[in-house]
């Protein structure tokens, strides 16, 4: 490491200091701020714990309400495979049957122009 990366290093951690001890300051200094994070804090603590004793108390139907979501997913997720699926096959069978149709009306119209010519050539005879 170099002798500026080394200084460099430490004006950053002085910068970083002396900005955490101006806020604190600050926080010192300003009663109504200080009041407000303290507040602020008590009432963060108070919901934690609110918090924390409803999953204590209520741990097991969380736990089936979360496996009961979970099933409901998988079974979700089940039924869209099952219907593209469906719809893959649908789209196969369709795309052959276009197949199938353009064929015979190929074929259909072949017949048709045979047809016609045999008709023409009767009528000169």
């Amino acid at each position: 490491m170099t002798e500026e990366n080394k200084s460099n290093q430490s004006i950053t951690k002085g910068i970083v200091a002396g900005s955490l001890i101006g806020g604190a300051l600050f926080i010192i200094a300003n009663k109504k701020l200080r009041q407000k994070i303290m507040k602020e804090a008590c009432q963060a603590k108070k919901t934690s714990v609110e918090f924390i004793s409803f999953v204590k108390e209520n741990r097991q139907e969380l736990l089936n309400h979360i496996r009961n979501t979970s099933n409901q997913l998988s079974a979700s997720v089940k039924k869209i495979n099952e219907d593209i699926k469906v719809i893959s096959a649908s789209v196969k069978d369709l795309r052959e049957t276009t197949i199938e149709l353009r064929d015979t009306t190929v074929d259909a119209l072949d017949t048709f122009k045979e047809t016609k010519k045999e008709i023409n050539s009767n009528e000169k005879e």
